[in-house]
């Protein structure tokens, strides 16, 4: 299973739900990520950045898809549904 994938999979069983009264989505996202053992560190350029054994990969997260370009990586929130989908970053 690759990296988009398994980041998928936990924010579709998050360990808390989403509640824009209470948090961004950005932090939300990271929340999740970090509580099931991924490395999330901050960057200027991008929202996050997830370090892996081998790698850094870059995102940016939204609830609007037009916001989607190739420069990086998106965690994309349906705001909805709250279906989360990842786009793989194209480097």
């Amino acid at each position: 299973m690759d990296l988009c994938q398994i980041i998928e999979e936990t924010l579709r069983r998050p360990p808390v739900p989403y509640n824009p009264t209470q948090q961004t989505l950005k932090g939300w996202v990271m929340f999740c990520l970090r509580n099931r053992g991924f490395k999330v560190t901050s960057t200027p350029k991008y929202d996050f950045e997830i370090e892996t054994r081998d790698r850094k990969v870059s995102f940016n997260v939204t609830e609007n898809p037009a916001q989607v370009d190739d420069s990086t990586g998106w965690i994309v929130r349906n705001p909805v549904d709250g279906d989360v989908s990842v786009i793989q970053p194209k480097a």
